[in-house]
């Protein structure tokens, strides 16, 4: 096989993007150009025109928040109509082509989630021939196994644009599944659980050694760990609200760095009991400055996650009924 003919296969998340190639017969995550092995699926317009990606953009979006596009796969294929009746926020501003799809506006320029995507793909497409030492043109892609036609072409789009020939579409349970099932020679039905940054999916899947059947498959495409940040920020806020008389979500900036420090407790939270929040001036009343401080426990966020458990649990539900199965017959 010539250089030209290397497959990669690329996670392209809604929080992070991950670049593969085989080598042998084993599979080799590439680093980026930062020598980082996943890459954020950030993209920043500077204010000199330049557009940076992944882990540079991503530090900048508290201070440039409406020139810096994350989440923009939960902006593939919607409709700008759905977004505002679902009320979704986002620190960017949007707009609507012809069709009334969603388009990202950065500088008066409107850019689709699809040449967004595109960037972060480039920046994925690079690291690999950098890599490999040589041109790469085809991949394998995974999707949410949900996603519609709507969807799954915008992902074909920006392939497209960033100069790479999808061989295929993997649905990202599937993916899980064949991972999994590496070396396995056995027959099991499992079920693929995916909680990811912006996504949820479930599949149930028959795996008898190197073959794979897919029983069912259900999610929420509006359903992740950003959900989760965003309901540790409504914590806080509403808090401040009552207290302060001010809605820290009405800033962007102030937003953003509620957003970056909830992730960051969410995460300690799977380690820790508590952790503290501690944001010095976070915002100003009459001219004073006012800061946040609290400590969040892991009993709190474990309350603030049951109803978003229970949404995947029905999802669970759904699938079993979907292939008319119990949960003992899993695993």
């Amino acid at each position: 096989m010539s250089a030209g003919e290397r497959i990669i296969g690329i996670d392209l998340g809604t929080t992070n993007s991950v670049v593969a190639i085989i080598e042998g017969e084993e599979p080799r995550i590439i680093p980026n150009a930062e020598g980082n092995p996943k890459t954020p699926s950030v993209v920043a317009f500077m204010e000199g025109g330049e557009v940076v990606v992944g882990e540079i953009a991503r530090r900048q979006s508290a201070t440039q928040p409406k020139r810096t596009i994350s989440s923009v796969k939960r902006l593939l294929g919607q409709l700008k109509e759905e977004l505002d009746e679902a009320g979704d926020l986002y620190p960017f501003e949007l707009g609507e082509n012809e069709d009334g799809q969603a388009t990202i506006i950065v500088g008066g320029k409107a850019y689709s989630p699809g040449q967004i995507s595109a960037l972060i793909l480039d920046k994925l497409k690079a690291a690999a021939e950098e890599y490999v030492g040589g041109p790469v043109g085809k991949a394998i892609i995974t999707v949410p196994a949900y996603f519609d036609d709507v969807q799954r072409q915008a992902t074909l789009e920006a392939a497209r644009i960033a100069g790479l020939e999808v061989l295929r579409l993997i649905n990202e349970p599937t993916a899980a599944a064949m991972a999994y099932g590496l070396d396995r020679n056995r027959e099991e039905i499992v079920a693929i659980y995916d909680f990811g940054g912006g996504t949820f999916d479930i599949s149930i899947l028959d795996i008898d050694g190197k073959t794979f059947e897919v029983l069912a498959t259900t999610g929420d495409s509006k359903l992740g760990g950003h959900d989760l940040d965003m309901a540790l920020v409504d914590l806080v806020a509403d808090e401040f609200l009552e207290t302060e008389s001010i809605d820290l979500r009405d800033d962007f900036l102030t937003l953003r760095r509620l957003k970056d420090e909830m992730e960051r407790i969410k995460c300690e939270l799977s380690t820790s009991n508590s952790s503290a929040l501690n944001l010095p001036f976070i915002t100003y009343s009459d001219g004073n400055p006012l800061h946040l401080e609290r400590t969040i426990t892991r009993e709190e966020f474990e309350d603030i996650l049951e109803p978003f458990v229970e949404d995947t649990l029905r999802c669970c539900s759904k699938g079993l009924r979907e292939c008319g199965l119990k949960k003992s017959r899993i695993g």
